[in-house]
C-alpha cells in the first residue's frame, strides 16, 4: 500500500536502511493552500532499503497492505473499543447517576486505551516490523526551477 504517491529523496544509506526526508501533507493538500505556506512541515525517517537507492534518489514507498491496516486498527480501533468497555462497565456496576458515569468511565476506558496504543508503538520500533520501504526507483526530470516534475 503506497504511503505517498510522491517520489520521496533518498538523504543516507546505511545497513540496508535509507535515511528519507518528506514533506508532510495535511486534509486540504488536495485544494493546494499548502503550496503558499514558506514553511513546510518535513519530517525524516529511516526505512528499508530493497531496491538498493543511493543518496539524492527518488523512490516511492510502500508498507505491506496487513501491517497497514493492522496499524490503523491499532491506531483508531483500539481507543474506540477501550471507549466501549469504559461505558459498558459503568452500565454494568451501576456508577453513580447512569449517564454520567458512562461519560466517565467511557473517556477513562478512551484514554487509557492511548496507553495501549503508546506502548504498542515503542514495540512496533523497536520491532522493525511496521517500518515502509522503498521499492522502486524513480528517473525525475527537473525544470530550470530545479523543482522534480512527474
Amino acid at each position: 500500500m503506497p504511503i505517498t504517491d510522491d517520489p520521496i529523496r533518498i538523504i543516507e544509506v546505511k545497513d540496508g536502511k535509507a535515511l528519507v526526508r518528506a514533506t508532510r501533507l495535511s486534509m486540504c493538500a488536495h485544494c493546494h493552500v499548502e503550496d503558499q505556506i514558506k514553511n513546510k512541515p518535513i519530517f525524516e525517517t529511516w526505512i528499508d532499503n530493497p531496491a538498493g537507492a543511493k543518496p539524492g534518489d527518488f523512490v516511492h514507498v510502500e508498507m505491506a497492505p496487513k501491517k497497514f491496516l493492522l496499524g490503523i486498527f491499532i491506531l483508531f480501533g483500539v481507543p474506540l473499543i477501550g471507549l466501549f468497555i469504559g461505558i459498558t462497565v459503568a452500565s454494568l456496576i451501576h456508577f453513580a447517576n447512569a449517564l454520567a458515569g458512562q461519560i466517565a468511565l467511557g473517556f477513562f476506558g478512551y484514554a487509557l486505551s492511548y496507553v495501549i496504543v503508546w506502548r504498542f508503538d515503542k514495540y512496533a520500533m523497536k520491532s522493525n516490523k511496521f517500518i515502509p520501504a522503498a521499492i522502486k526507483k524513480i528517473r525525475i526530470k527537473e525544470n530550470l526551477l530545479n523543482q522534480p516534475v512527474g
